[in-house]
């Protein structure tokens, strides 16, 4: 037996969105760090980029680091080594894949601790 999050049909906007993960209540007493007296650069580029453009701006990004860069970057690595050596590739295929693993590792691991030491804007930004 479930019960549902929604009662009736919600809406969520990206504006929405970006204000809930992005922009913390200005009194807030919870995180004193993340206010800022004056706009700042980032909540600026935050204002301009709310609602389907940052959308689109966000998805296009993602688009072309994941499509666009991700798959050239070992390839082009691999193609590097010449004269073709077999042990040699493997090994740069090995070390390439371990430094993107213990990177990925890295970051999970450094990115709560440093949001809780220093703040968003340092983790995040």
């Amino acid at each position: 037996n479930t019960m549902p999050i929604f009662t009736e049909p919600t809406e969520i906007q990206s504006s929405d969105i970006v204000n809930i993960t992005a922009a913390p209540k200005k009194n807030s007493p919870s995180s004193p760090r993340l206010t800022r007296p004056h706009p700042t650069l980032s909540s600026a580029t935050i204002d301009a980029l709310s609602g389907p453009a940052g959308v689109a701006t966000a998805l296009g990004l993602v688009a072309l680091g994941t499509g666009g860069i991700k798959p050239c970057v070992s390839a082009f690595g691999g193609d590097q080594i010449n004269p073709p050596d077999p042990k040699v590739i493997q090994t740069y295929f090995s070390f390439f894949y371990f430094s993107i693993n213990a990177g990925a590792v890295l970051s999970t691991i450094a990115t709560p601790i440093m949001r809780q030491q220093l703040g968003y804007g340092v983790a995040f930004g």
